[in-house]
């Protein structure tokens, strides 16, 4: 690994944390270049190297986070898909502070409601495959959305509460009303 890879990392993530920071304070229409840069103690040309502007940065790490949260969710449907709960979990336990940012109940952005999509696709083509089905039951329909919307919730819930309940107490929580919503299936 060259000297200049790991100054661009060092660079981006700089400017990451200091977008963070900055909108746990304000709206991302009034954060300025020069305030982010002057945050991350970074030149302004190095992050013109990087990105157009600050919305240029913000969509890069909706975009990062977004490709990290659906890689999770890419399962087998042959398995089942509690364990992405305990991914998912874990996952935004370990980066709160950007995961605040877009799933938290401010959330300037629509990453949430795209990021409900790919749950409710994932766990769609695993309860076909359970219930060996062709095509789901509009009834099926309306029960994932309910419970991949309601799971979004409940993490970004969680992540308000600056997780008020342990991981392991979440994943019981969400666990049980899963295995209660999966009855629902027929």
């Amino acid at each position: 690994m060259n000297e200049k890879d790991r100054r661009v990392r060092r660079t981006k993530k700089l400017l990451k944390s200091s977008l963070v920071e900055l909108l746990c304070e304000k709206s991302i229409r009034n954060i300025t270049v020069r305030e982010l840069t002057d945050r991350a103690d970074i030149s302004r040309g190095a992050f013109y190297t990087h990105y157009n502007d600050v919305n240029d940065l913000y969509d890069q790490m909706e975009n990062e986070l977004f490709e990290e949260m659906s890689s999770l969710m890419a399962i087998d449907p042959a398995h089942s898909y509690v364990e992405v709960y305990k991914s998912l979990i874990d996952y935004v336990h370990d980066n709160a502070s950007v995961c605040r940012i877009f799933i938290g109940k401010d959330s300037e952005s629509t990453f949430r409601d795209k990021l409900v999509d790919v749950f409710e696709e994932k766990t769609m083509q695993t309860i076909l495959y359970e219930k060996n089905a062709k095509k789901a039951k509009t009834d099926w329909e309306y029960l994932t959305r309910f419970i991949c919307d309601g799971f979004i919730a409940m993490l970004s819930m969680w992540l308000e509460s600056n997780f008020a309940y342990s991981k392991e107490k979440i994943f019981e929580l969400i666990a049980n009303i899963d295995k209660k919503c999966y009855s629902f299936y027929e």
